[in-house]
């Protein structure tokens, strides 16, 4: 792969990660709290910066694109907070 296949394959996938940002009616920082990565990470992949693995891109698309159905919920790592919380509780009642 040449240079310009290269950027040019950065500006799709920049390209694609702010679409599905947009896609979502998120804001930078909210879509980057949701999915629990750094807003700077995120602003970094929409311009082209830096490219996050494919993996990542192609997870993205299929869970934005779910939850835009209906089918599931946002994700939030906040829950995942709750959950941890939950379970020092039942520890604690345990005792």
């Amino acid at each position: 792969m040449d240079h310009t296949e290269r950027m040019e394959r950065k500006a799709r996938i920049a390209s694609l990660i702010k679409k599905l940002r947009e896609e979502s009616g998120m804001s930078r920082k909210e879509f980057a709290k949701v999915y629990g990565m750094p807003v700077r990470t995120l602003e970094e992949w929409e311009v082209g910066r830096r490219n996050p693995p494919e993996y990542v891109v192609r997870m993205l698309a299929y869970i934005v694109r779910l939850q835009a159905t209906g089918a599931v919920e946002p994700y939030n790592l906040v829950i995942l907070e709750d959950v941890d919380e939950d379970a020092d509780a039942d520890d604690d009642e345990e005792d």
